[in-house]
Parts: structure tokens; sequence; C-alpha cells
């Protein structure tokens, strides 16, 4: 009886592996001293994968986030500290968004492939400009 429950539970593990390796962490975006603009690199290993980040900004800033794709298209989008989208806007393409004015705190930004183009896998660079 025991070897059978052992079984089931190594077998529901190694099910779930694949699953939460694909998930990459939230990695918080810096600004050098005086700088206005953040560039960071990141991958996309498949169609669902997500990159994920978050920067502190103050409130009543102006924020622009921008998402290009050296494989192919990259979308982008931002959740800001309150969870609010009312002040916040995003391009025809998707791969530009905005926040103006800010909230104080910590937003959320997500890139992923444009589900509008073909799937591919690659890097991108994500841009974020606060003013």
């Amino acid at each position: 009886m025991k070897s059978k429950l052992l079984l089931s539970v190594v077998a529901l593990m190694l099910l779930a592996a694949p699953l939460s390796s694909a998930k990459q962490p939230t990695l918080r975006i810096k600004f050098d001293a005086g700088a206005t603009t953040a560039k960071v690199r990141g991958q996309l290993k498949n169609y669902k994968d997500e990159a994920r980040y978050v920067v502190r900004v103050r409130a009543g800033q102006h924020m622009e986030v921008e998402a290009t794709g050296k494989e192919g298209p990259a979308a982008v989008a931002i959740e800001s500290p309150s969870g609010s989208d009312a002040a916040l806007d995003r391009d025809m393409s998707g791969s530009r968004a905005s926040a103006d004015p800010t909230e104080a705190g910590d937003y959320k930004i997500t890139v992923t492939e444009n589900r509008k183009g073909d799937p591919w896998s690659g890097t991108f660079v994500l841009k974020v400009t606060v003013r």
C-alpha cells in the first residue's frame, strides 16, 4: 500500500515539474543614477511563456514601456500598484503601453509573444522610461 502511494506521489511530482519550471522569476528593473530610461533583455521560450518585471515609480510621473522582439513581435502589458487601469494606455500593436499619471508603488510589466503574429521564441528588449 505504501509503495503504491509513493509511486503516485512521485508520478504527480514528475508531471507537475515541467509546468512549474516554465515560469520565469519576476525581475526588478532598476535605473542608473540620474537615468530616466532602463533597458533589459529577456527571452521567451514558447508561445505561452511570459517574462515578468516590476518597477517602482512615484506618484504623478509618466511611464512608457516598449517591448521589441528580435525573432517576432512582442506584446507588453502593465498593471498599476492598485490594479486599476484607469491611467493606462496601450497601442494597437500591443508592443507599447504607458501610464500617465502614475500611482506610487510597484508597476507589474509582462512581456509575451504578440498573439496577433506567428508563434516564435527568442530574445526581446524591454525599454522602460519614467519621467
